[in-house]
């Protein structure tokens, strides 16, 4: 029995999301476990995550510990050994298991659960908090979540208040928090000095399908410009989750990194970042002040042309094109690279900082009910 005269003792908070294409759900989760950490240092933050890709943790020191992936379970054949109903059964048995041994005060999750860490928050009866970001149809999504909005004490939306808009029976457990952006490992002035221009190509996690047609798009684009703006350096960062390598073609000029630890500090030391517009990539830029142009790429959930159009009207910073030719996008990017330096960065928004405000209460008035 938790009691709130104890001397802080621990509590644990786990944070599960999506981790097969993108970097967003993550990156997000992470934001606001290194701000409750540091307004409640008696908090222990545990990631489960399915599958790869957990070196953004790492390069924050969180822990993690991994799941099977379902999509590797389900959708390959990588488990075709094994029956589905033995598959169902391991990964329950898993879930099951991790939440007996760190006795989460609540789960966090962002957009979705696991099928299996699900049905397991919903036996034990572990409440849950569910980060949500705009989407293209929010009903149709929370219709999938059915099972497991009955255990939803709060809903954090990364949004500014009527950014989107939720079903009735949501709205008095909705809050809006505010853009969630994870801040950069490294300090300011501690950004390298640079000897020429740099210009940064990155698709974020760049586990989406077609992501290296961007990449091969944006790379001879930059060869293009390279004809006139021959002294800029390139790197491109692929992003830890990008498989497609064999079809990833060399350009003349053009740097490849498989990932960057730091690259919220890499974009703020950049003359000009070319990207798609996923949510954490384009809130990043706005608050860092980097000329960017945003290649906007159709999304299932997601609607990457809207937003980029938005900021780009906003935000005399960043450009959106949406064409397909490498000459015409390298004429756009000599143009706003050559453009006057426009507007200043902006602070980093505090939604991290409101979202573990939101958690924080949510432990305080648990341990006050079980003293009681």
């Amino acid at each position: 029995m938790r009691s709130v005269y104890q001397s802080e003792p621990q509590e644990t908070v786990l944070f599960h999301g999506p981790n097969r294409i993108g970097l967003g759900h993550l990156n997000r989760l992470s934001a606001i476990a290194l701000a409750l950490k540091k307004k409640s240092p008696h908090v222990r933050p545990l990631f489960a995550v399915e599958g790869g890709a957990h070196v953004i943790l790492e390069a924050v020191r969180l822990p993690f510990v991994p799941l099977p992936s379902e999509y590797l379970m389900y959708e390959t054949g990588h488990w075709e050994d094994w029956n589905k109903g033995r598959r169902t059964s391991l990964a329950l048995d898993m879930c099951r298991s991790l939440l007996a041994a760190t006795d989460p005060a609540i789960v966090v999750i962002d957009c979705y659960p696991s099928l299996a860490l699900g049905t397991a928050i919903l036996e034990k009866g572990t409440p849950i908090v569910l980060c949500l970001r705009a989407m293209k149809d929010v009903e149709t999504h929370l219709s999938r979540l059915r099972r497991i909005l009955p255990a939803v004490e709060l809903i954090i939306l990364p949004h500014d208040p009527g950014a989107m808009t939720l079903p009735k029976e949501f709205e008095d457990k909705a809050c809006f928090v505010g853009q969630i952006v994870r801040p950069g490992l490294s300090g300011a002035g501690e950004l390298p000095a640079k000897k020429r221009p740099l210009i940064v190509i990155s698709g974020g996690g760049g586990g989406y399908p077609e992501t290296v047609d961007f990449y091969n798009f944006a790379a001879q684009a930059v060869s293009d410009l390279k004809t006139q703006y021959a002294d800029c350096e390139c790197r491109l960062i692929t992003g830890p989750l990008f498989e497609d390598w064999l079809a990833l073609r060399p350009a003349p000029g053009v740097s490849v990194i498989p990932y960057d630890p730091d690259v919220r500090n890499t974009f703020a030391g950049a003359d000009l970042v070319i990207c798609q517009a996923g949510y954490n990539t384009v809130a990043e830029l706005e608050c860092i002040g980097t000329k960017t142009i945003l290649v906007p790429a159709p999304r299932a959930l997601d609607d990457q042309f809207a937003r980029a159009r938005q900021v780009a009207l906003t935000n005399r910073r960043f450009r959106s094109y949406e064409g397909n030719s490498p000459a015409e996008l390298a004429r756009v990017a000599l143009s706003l690279l050559n453009a006057e330096v426009i507007g200043a960065p902006q602070e980093l928004p505090q939604g991290a900082e409101r979202a573990a405000e939101k958690l924080a209460g949510i432990l305080q008035s648990r341990s006050v009910a079980s003293f009681a």
